[in-house]
């Protein structure tokens, strides 16, 4: 449900750009920089459009495009990746049972090898430790 005053985003067309522009341009200064709003409307058109097609037909610098696109996509990823999240996953209530296979192998060569199921925590050093240290000394 939206507020009542909060209006639907209005997809720009190619030739809705190039008109504005063509607007900008009749009533400009001499070497007026373009206004952010034209440039963010260009960028906008991006996806549908390539850089250069668009650069070509809004006679635009086809790098100063580029660099803004680049721009646009980078804020875009960062926001989507540094947007803050945590998922807390309680495996005691696991549906599958844990189940772990250990492996170890002393300097004599001696191996054992330990498959562990339906067990949440397992003391792994002490299992080394019992099975290296009588072994060691």
């Amino acid at each position: 449900m939206r507020p009542k005053d909060v209006q639907p985003a209005i997809k720009l067309t190619l030739p809705d750009v190039q008109k504005q522009f063509e607007v900008w341009r009749s009533t400009k200064r001499r070497r007026a920089p373009i206004p952010e709003e034209l440039w963010q409307a260009a960028v906008a058109l991006f996806p549908g459009n390539s850089v250069q097609q668009l650069s070509k037909s809004l006679h635009l610098s086809h790098a100063d495009l580029k660099r803004r696109v680049l721009a646009k996509q980078t804020d875009t990823t960062s926001e989507a990746i540094s947007t803050p999240g945590f998922v807390e996953v309680d495996i005691s209530r696991s549906v599958s049972p844990l189940e772990c296979i250990f492996e170890m192998e002393s300097e004599n060569g001696i191996k054992t090898k330990l498959s562990v199921k339906g067990v949440n925590s397992f003391d792994l050093m002490g299992l080394a430790n019992a099975f290296w240290g009588e072994r060691r000394s």
